[in-house]
């Protein structure tokens, strides 16, 4: 009888364990969020997301916007709404292959984070040029050139950018079935400049790698691949040179002043005369560091009421142009207290030629002196473009 009660006890003890082990809480957004700020990479937490034994997402719109500001990437995001879509079990992932994909090979679309819907992308046929500036003496540059200068087919800086292409079979390396281009807008046409030389005489240099955007890739569905940007996009003309030769698939973010995570934009706190690094780059012209030059005397308190009275401090940019073409740069500089109210702006477009390098851009704020103690930080946009 004793024996018989140990086995029982025994048998209960081992239910009781595997029901512990079985009863793992499901993945939630917020272990979505923890995952993806550790540094694993998308594959890594997109793998968790399928093998969990139970997920308890919430992926309505309110869900989706929270976990893309907390810098969850799109492909992980898809992954998701896969795996919500496919039911809480691993086994029924064979779900996954009713989503909805191009309709043909090699062709992009745009595909909706909230709803999974997709949208073709502007097809383009590009042309080859080659131009020649003062007989060859001027230089001369070879570009691939895209009928008008904007696409129909827009997002705003900040939304979600993820793409979904077909291809013939999803064993292939993702970088082989498309690659993404930021264009130039330049007289009623699109650019992608591929090679450039100084001078006649002097051999070229190829610069179309200047331009690419590196994305990143997982399957999607029965036959295509899902293509996120790896960093946010920023305003401008863009385009996929995929498996179709000589065809692009375009789209343009339009620029939307509050979108968060621009890459051209800083949020720096300040003290006047103190160098401040910045670190915006595109395509080799570089915003290199920030620095307020020009400070209203700390008033005293003995003196007179202030009132509306008004002094304008100045903002000093040192910057750089490698790129082999001359550029102008857009600055806009908000004044803001610690809340991030603001205080005072100032913006100006300045021109920077190929080669300059240490080269320094002003702009002016004005403000009210009696808002001069409460300044804390800058917002800095710094938008560098091609000037033709």
């Amino acid at each position: 009888m004793r024996v018989v009660r140990l086995l029982i006890l025994s048998v209960v003890s081992l239910c009781f364990a595997i029901t512990l082990r079985s009863a793992e809480p499901p993945l939630t957004n917020r272990d979505v969020i923890s995952l993806s700020n550790l540094g694993l990479g998308d594959a890594a937490v997109v793998a968790k997301i399928r093998q969990a034994p139970a997920v308890d997402f919430q992926l309505e719109v309110d869900g989706l916007t929270a976990l893309k500001k907390a810098g969850v990437n799109g492909v992980v995001l898809a992954a998701m709404l896969d795996r919500v879509a496919a039911g809480t079990s691993p086994s029924s992932q064979s779900g996954m292959t009713s989503l909805k994909e191009p309709d043909y090979i090699g062709t992009f679309c745009l595909r909706n984070a909230t709803t999974a819907e997709l949208t073709p992308l502007e097809r383009q046929t590009g042309s080859s040029v080659v131009a020649v500036k003062a007989m060859g003496f001027g230089g001369a540059e070879s570009y691939i050139r895209l009928n008008g200068d904007r696409s129909p087919i827009r997002v705003k800086e900040g939304e979600a950018t993820d793409f979904v292409v077909l291809v013939s079979s999803q064993s292939v390396d993702p970088q082989s079935v498309g690659q993404l281009f930021l264009l130039d807008a330049v007289d009623g046409s699109r650019r992608l400049p591929v090679a450039r030389a100084a001078s006649m005489g002097i051999s070229g240099r190829s610069v179309a790698g200047e331009s690419q955007v590196e994305l990143r890739a997982v399957r999607y569905g029965k036959s295509s691949f899902l293509m996120t940007p790896a960093e946010p996009l920023a305003p401008g003309e863009y385009a996929f040179a995929g498996s179709i030769t000589g065809v692009g698939f375009c789209f343009g973010v339009d620029a939307s002043p509050g979108a968060a995570h621009s890459r051209f934009e800083r949020v720096v706190p300040f003290r006047p005369r103190e160098i401040l690094p910045i670190g915006i780059v595109d395509r080799g012209m570089a915003i290199d560091s920030v620095q307020v030059i020009r400070w209203p005397k700390e008033p005293s308190n003995e003196g007179p009421v202030i009132g509306d009275a008004k002094a304008e401090i100045v903002v000093v940019f040192t910057q750089a142009n490698r790129s082999g073409r001359d550029y102008k740069c857009t600055y806009t500089v908000v004044l803001m207290d610690e809340s991030g109210a603001e205080l005072g702006t100032g913006t100006r477009t300045v021109g920077i030629e190929d080669g300059e390098v240490d080269d320094t851009a002003r702009v002016g704020i004005k403000l009210r002196l009696a808002d001069a103690r409460r300044a804390a930080k800058l917002r800095i946009r710094a938008v560098p473009e091609p000037d033709r």
